[in-house]
């Protein structure tokens, strides 16, 4: 089994324009966390150095962990802790990949004030509309999103992101692009969002959805596949039919428009995952005021990607399974088994784990002693209650950019006409 001892020209350290070897910068182990829709880390870590030494980068700055010259981790430093007592001293260093700073920037959108003023920079966020006010996508709102922290400095670059589902307008105030982009892909459990650490010159943002993914194969009672922990199927996720009723009144009567999925579903089914959603209040459709009207919410006015109840039904018709397997290499990762990977298990009595293709969340590596655990499974999930309480984004009140009037002047929240961005 490989050690870094014996790797020091293979792992190399780079950052402030200075490149060391691992081993010889007295590091004796890495160990990489991945989570989709979460900050990974790498910890390096040196056993039997000085344990209140400085740390080999500052605080803040970018570090690339390198293998055989092709980047695996380039993150910020964010922690350097040290421990010690009588018997060891341990030091270390944590990175924090690009989605710390999803984390730490708060997302803002640009609003038209009034007529002949520059646009002005709000928290206070209108998801589903681009700044021409036409209808956006989930995917859209990800890829925007990314962009406003691209911007603001965040180094990273925008890959492939295949969520296409078109959403009813959501308003958002104070909350980080992280939190916009684990709001969007709760309508996608079936995708997956992670970092590619190889590209150059910074990581390279993925979100695909697990029919797209490669599927990695290992064979139960041969190498690397060391233990297999409580694989489930997850049969009490799968949803027979998505219904939504999108209702709307004026005080005196009530219209209804259903989008449903499959084709032909009423709701009735069980199994079936139904809500019904307040579209918008009596006044809240005037001209002029940004609202969807009902007859667009499913589609959004001609925003092109599938209707909101398609989307969660291709997600949620499928069966997943939940479970995490160990491994030993002598290379740590040379399955390719992870985060933006499908895991099959071949030669289990069980001959559906074979092609299961269950989604993978979470890996952790240990480079010195080749380990690593993969964790698979749904991502979270929606039942009926979270459905219908998450969808009160479309609740009376909430407008979009408007699309009429550019100079339009924003008005409160509570006004029947809310004006919308530039």
């Amino acid at each position: 089994m490989m050690t870094l001892s014996n790797l020091a020209e293979f792992w190399t350290l780079s950052g402030g324009g200075t490149t060391v070897c691992a081993a010889q910068a007295g590091v004796t182990e890495i160990v990489r966390r991945r989570v989709t829709q979460s900050t990974e880390t790498c910890s390096l870590m040196a056993a039997g150095g000085a344990f209140d030494a400085g740390p080999l980068f500052a605080y803040g700055s970018t570090v690339t962990v390198a293998r055989g010259g092709v980047p695996w981790f380039a993150g910020r430093v964010t922690a350097a802790p040290g421990t010690g007592d009588g018997r060891a001293e341990t030091s270390s260093l944590v990175l924090s990949g690009p989605w710390w700073y999803l984390e730490q920037l708060v997302c803002q959108q640009q609003w038209s004030v009034r007529a002949g003023e520059a646009s002005a920079w709000s928290s206070r966020l209108i998801l589903g509309q681009a700044a021409d006010g036409t209808p956006v996508t989930s995917g859209g709102i990800i890829v925007e999103t990314l962009q406003y922290a691209i911007d603001a400095g965040a180094p990273l670059q925008i890959g492939v992101v295949e969520p296409d589902a078109t959403l009813p307008l959501d308003e958002l105030r104070d909350v980080t692009c992280a939190e916009v982009i684990r709001k969007i892909l709760r309508w996608h459990p079936d995708c997956v969002a992670w970092f590619d650490h190889t590209t150059l010159p910074v990581p390279t943002f993925h979100c695909r959805a697990r029919a797209n993914l490669t599927a990695v194969t290992l064979t139960v009672g041969a190498a690397p596949l060391a233990a297999v922990r409580g694989i489930t199927a997850r049969a009490d996720l799968v949803a027979t039919a998505v219904v939504l009723h999108y209702e709307t009144t004026d005080g005196e009567t009530t219209d209804v428009l259903t989008d449903a999925a499959p084709a032909g579903a009423t709701g009735q089914e069980f199994g079936a995952l139904v809500a019904t959603i307040p579209a918008r209040s009596a006044g809240a459709g005037e001209e002029g005021s940004g609202f969807p009207t009902l007859a667009e919410l499913p589609t959004r006015g001609g925003a092109v990607g599938v209707s909101l109840a398609q989307a969660l039904y291709a997600a949620r018709s499928v069966l997943s399974y939940s479970g995490s397997v160990d491994l030993v290499e002598a290379e740590a990762g040379g399955t390719g088994a992870g985060v933006g990977t499908v895991l099959n298990l071949a030669g289990a009595a069980r001959g559906e784990w074979a092609t299961m293709r269950a989604l993978v969340v979470e890996d952790e590596t240990r480079v010195a002693s080749g380990a690593t655990r993969v964790r698979f499974g749904p991502a979270e999930h929606l039942d009926a209650a979270d459905l219908a309480a998450a969808l009160s984004v479309t609740r009376p009140g909430v407008g979009g950019r408007e699309t009429g009037s550019p100079a339009a002047v924003r008005t409160p929240l509570s006004a029947t006409r809310v004006s919308g961005r530039m």
